[in-house]
């Protein structure tokens, strides 16, 4: 209240600032999810953490976030969008394999890139996998897209894709997973396939140190990446090409494209 933002009405709180009236619009979704994630989970983190460290103990892993962080992490998507245009062309066959898929927001944005497209997303948690799977049949995609519950570590398949995609998740395996992560992926790929991978990294603003401290005190995670080690462990994985740029000026946003030979 003291903000301006709510005001008292007996027993009651309504609305009152520009801010909050703007938070409720649909169109804001990604804006409102960030702020409750940020409420609800950053804040503990940073302040925890030290007595966490002082105890010798991790966060747990905690599949209840998901589907809030997969609704908070779509505030990316005008850069992701970008990159998503260049790695796809506009006609003829493609097959596209997401790790993460979230929403599905961005597989949409792939199929509307390309009509002949088709797609399996990946999702780690079985309530994400659902979130996503509806997304997908409200969009009228579900001819062309499979959205499965599983573990990349452990998928399995004889289809070969001419693009994987990891966006804002590859800090979720731990730093020495991540190499034996991508040799994993490569097998996926025809020749000339390529990896696209789109992830904040270490340095930049507090917010990207705040998400340092999660990822690097959760259980089974790792700290964020630096740019150079990405590139190192593509190419220690048996890419032949890696190309990275950064998407958001003054901030450590960065996107990699790795080339199977």
């Amino acid at each position: 209240m003291s903000l301006g933002e709510l005001k008292r009405a007996g027993n009651k709180y309504q609305l009152r600032g520009k801010l909050s009236k703007a938070l409720i619009k649909p169109n804001n979704d990604a804006h409102k999810a960030l702020l409750e994630e940020i409420i609800r989970y950053h804040y503990p983190f940073v302040m925890n953490t030290p007595s966490m460290l002082k105890e010798q103990k991790w966060f747990p892993f905690d599949e209840s976030t998901g589907e809030l962080v997969a609704r908070s992490s779509r505030i990316s998507e005008p850069f992701i969008f970008e990159e998503v245009d260049a790695a796809i062309p506009r006609q003829g066959d493609f097959t596209l394999l997401e790790v993460g898929c979230g929403s599905g927001i961005y597989i949409r944005r792939a199929c509307a890139r390309n009509s002949k497209l088709r797609a399996i997303g990946l999702d780690l948690q079985k309530k994400v996998a659902d979130f996503a799977r509806k997304n997908i049949e409200h969009w009228g995609l579900d001819n062309r897209v499979i959205i499965e519950n599983s573990d990349v570590r452990s998928y399995s398949s004889d289809r070969k894709f001419d693009l994987i995609t990891l966006h804002q998740n590859i800090y979720y395996f731990p730093v020495e997973d991540r190499k034996t992560l991508f040799r994993h992926l490569i097998n996926y790929l025809r020749p000339g396939g390529k990896v696209l991978l789109t992830s904040v990294c270490q340095a930049g603003s507090p917010i990207m140190q705040i998400l340092n401290i999660w990822a690097s005190t959760s259980e089974g995670y790792g700290p964020l990446p630096y740019p150079e080690q990405l590139c190192q462990q593509f190419k220690e994985a048996g890419f032949a090409e890696v190309k990275r740029r950064s998407l958001i000026p003054f901030e450590s946003f960065w996107a990699f494209v790795a080339t199977k030979p």
